[in-house]
């Protein structure tokens, strides 16, 4: 290879390293190449980029063709082939657990994440009975995992303790609690609510915030019981 192609090349180089919208500059860096120096085959492109021969025939093939897409690999929508194999591997059940089996636990998790929090996922697992039990299910043992974790802190707290599995359930349940007011605050806040909706809302929220100050007042009598704790509460609303 003479000094001309292969400036060519690492200009193609830095071309491919900049994204796919540089592909077409890379691609005309590879046909210069080519052309400065005749003995210069695909095969040795490819090589040099550590792609096929095949990869570099697409490419130059894309460059000086008239196709308007965004990549050499791009069809009419601009689904690349990577994504189309993506899309098509996980389209299977079978493609989907190889794929998923392969993945890191975190990742797995992020996935399943971000798969939940998508309202047209809420949607079809709520019209799907199989699948909304599965992940009922699922739900469950996962607030299982959690009790046991804060039951294992506890031990190492509290290793004495004969209350250790009752107080670990009612921490996890107020915990929960605390979550479902938070992401319900989340909630509330794109919406524009109507004056009976506000209503309904707003009894739901004066029934667990009663139920707290029970709660709280209960504790906080040393646990001298609970029409006490009930007692309480009714003379400080008085």
């Amino acid at each position: 290879m003479n000094r001309a192609a292969a400036s060519h090349l690492a200009k193609a180089e830095d071309y491919l390293t900049k994204g796919d919208q540089f592909y077409r500059k890379a691609g005309a860096e590879i046909v210069a190449a080519m052309e400065a120096d005749s003995t210069l085959t695909q095969r040795q492109v490819g090589e040099r980029f550590g792609k096929s021969q095949t990869w570099v025939n697409e490419l130059v093939r894309w460059h000086t063709s008239d196709r308007d897409t965004d990549t050499p690999w791009a069809g009419p929508r601009g689904e690349t082939r990577e994504a189309s194999t993506a899309r098509k591997v996980l389209a299977s059940p079978t493609g989907r657990k190889r794929v998923f089996d392969e993945l890191p636990a975190e990742a797995r998790a992020e996935a399943a994440s971000e798969l939940l929090s998508n309202p047209q996922t809420q949607q079809a697992i709520a019209a799907n009975k199989t699948t909304r039990a599965a992940v009922s299910r699922s739900t469950g043992q996962i607030y299982d995992r959690i009790e046991e974790r804060e039951r294992a802190r506890h031990r190492e707290q509290f290793p004495d303790s004969s209350n250790a599995r009752e107080v670990v359930t009612v921490t996890t349940r107020l915990n929960n609690a605390y979550t479902a007011v938070e992401r319900s605050i989340h909630e509330l806040q794109d919406l524009v609510l109507a004056e009976h909706e506000t209503a309904v809302v707003l009894a739901a929220a004066e029934r667990l915030d009663a139920a707290a100050d029970i709660l709280v007042g209960f504790l906080r009598s040393g646990g001298e019981g609970f029409d006490q704790a009930i007692n309480d509460l009714l003379r400080e609303e008085a």
